[in-house]
């Protein structure tokens, strides 16, 4: 199977990867919800490192539940979308360390993560939604470290999903173009 090949298909079986997208947005949710309740910078700095280690494995989940059939065997690029959805668990070392000196930076931090992750699926989904995803994620979360530090834990969760919805969005139409492009046999 030609490589350019197997990623349409697999974008199109799994639906661009909006399962990815719909795990995150959940996670960013939640986490904002909790900045709401906890005020305690240290508790909410755990929160983000127990988020980080539990978004792969919901976002596995979600695209199960979207009905996505894995089919490792013929297409070589599932398992590379799954390594790079799990790239998140390589870097809880850094969330921990970042966690130690300075836990503020914490959301900046998961959103460069996660920024860094969209990056890689531009290639994988074959979709430039996930490049507004990507650079949004970013701004969004270094706009808000820069000029409300102390606002992080509240603001950058709740913008971050604003970002996540949009991309959602734009994936669902690429997803419904995908629909209309597959002919019958």
């Amino acid at each position: 199977m030609l490589v350019e090949t197997a990623k349409r298909d697999f974008a199109r079986r799994s639906r661009r990867g909006i399962g990815n997208v719909i795990a995150s947005l959940f996670v960013w949710m939640v986490l904002g919800m909790l900045g709401l309740v906890v005020q305690h910078s240290e508790q909410n700095a755990a929160m983000y490192i127990i988020a980080a280690v539990l978004l792969w494995p919901l976002s596995a989940v979600t695209s199960r539940l979207l009905s996505y059939k894995s089919q490792r065997k013929e297409n070589p690029i599932v398992s590379l979308a799954v390594l790079v959805g799990a790239l998140n668990i390589v870097f809880i070392p850094l969330l921990v360390g970042t966690y130690l000196t300075s836990p503020h930076m914490l959301p900046l931090s998961l959103s460069i993560l996660l920024s860094a992750q969209f990056l890689l699926y531009i290639w994988i989904y074959n979709s430039l939604a996930y490049l507004f995803g990507s650079l949004g994620l970013l701004e969004v979360a270094a706009l808000i470290a820069w000029l409300a530090p102390g606002a992080a834990y509240l603001a950058t969760p709740f913008l971050v999903s604003g970002v996540l919805l949009v991309t959602a969005a734009f994936l669902l139409s690429t997803t419904a173009d995908d629909k209309k492009d597959i002919k019958p046999d």
